[in-house]
């Protein structure tokens, strides 16, 4: 395959991509997908577009949010430097029509990504210069790798296994993209998360406030799935509530202290905390290198959650000693 095919090819591959994420599984993606042999598998044996739809709005629309700022900004939320920095790669290649507060989707993305790989190959076919492009392709697939590999592990915990099985397809193709290209100047600059908050230090810090410090993934360095505050609140005999991941587990917490079992529910974090940083120090010993940098960043990260979570589980058992 000549590189200008490569191109292409990658090209129709974000744009699958991007297609699957936005919208879900659709008959025409179905038929697409199942040419594909890694990805076969995955699909379902009949389209129910109804079910299929309510799926993905369940998975990504209240669980496992497909948004870069959900896992690189504090607050979780869009509309900061991650979004701007996504618009401004997709204005620089004239794709005016991704607004502001949803240019960080990673449908957003992979339309970039798809764009960019387009022009890569017109400019590779007609002889044309290509660090500017080939910048572009480092900036964006750099700025990926922050947080696809969270979103990944998140599909897995909150059990979507076929946007599962995408989400790993698209990090298989951006890390062969990444490794098509040549070096660039600034790859020594290190990736590092938001300040963390002095959690302990605030005189009226609860444990809701620890629930809502926990589903904040720049700050625990994880994702707290609602699928698995469901099986913690199963295994602890607790009722699990409703809303979105941070509500669930602060009621979570909350039934915790009313039945007297905090340091059990804050050993099944922690478990969940180890699990994330085993899935991060993997990736770092991995052949996989370009995910080295990130990988530490967040191994490091819940490394601290794992520290706070040490000093809470202290403080209960002093309390209950003491009572």
């Amino acid at each position: 395959m000549s590189p200008s095919e490569s191109c292409l090819a990658r090209s129709a591959a974000y744009d699958l991509l991007a297609r699957f994420f936005r919208s879900g599984l659709t008959q025409q993606l179905f038929d697409e997908i199942d040419l594909l042999p890694g990805l076969r598998d995955a699909l379902p044996e009949t389209i129910d577009p109804d079910a299929l739809a309510a799926d993905h709005f369940a998975l990504l629309g209240l669980d496992v949010f497909p948004y870069a700022s959900a896992y690189l900004e504090a607050d979780g939320r869009p509309g900061g430097t991650t979004t701007d920095f996504v618009s401004r790669m997709a204005l620089s290649l004239g794709e005016t029509g991704v607004s502001s507060e949803s240019s960080d989707h990673i449908s957003a993305e992979c339309d970039v990504l798809s764009r960019l790989c387009m022009i890569k190959a017109e400019m590779i076919a007609g002889c044309a210069d290509l660090p500017r492009v080939v910048r572009l392709e480092h900036d964006l697939l750099d700025h990926l790798f922050q947080w696809l590999p969270v979103f990944k592990h998140a599909l897995e915990e909150g059990g979507g296994s076929l946007h599962r099985d995408m989400a790993e397809w698209m990090l298989d193709i951006a890390v062969d993209h990444k490794r098509s290209l040549a070096s660039a100047a600034d790859e020594d600059a290190r990736f590092q998360l938001p300040e963390l908050p002095d959690l302990l230090s605030a005189e009226k810090t609860g444990l809701r406030d620890l629930a809502e410090y926990l589903c904040r993934p720049a700050l625990a360095g994880m994702v707290v799935t609602r699928t698995r505050v469901e099986q913690i609140a199963r295994d602890l005999g607790l009722p699990r509530g409703f809303g979105d991941r941070s509500l669930m587990l602060g009621n979570l917490f909350g039934a915790a202290g009313n039945y007297g079992v905090v340091a059990e529910l804050i050993t099944e974090i922690k478990a969940v905390a180890i699990d994330w940083q085993r899935y991060f120090e993997s990736l770092e010993s991995s052949e996989q290198n370009v995910l080295a940098e990130s990988a530490l960043a967040w191994s490091e990260r819940v490394g601290v959650t794992l520290s706070l979570l040490d000093h809470i589980d202290q403080r209960v058992s002093d309390i209950a000693e003491s009572t």
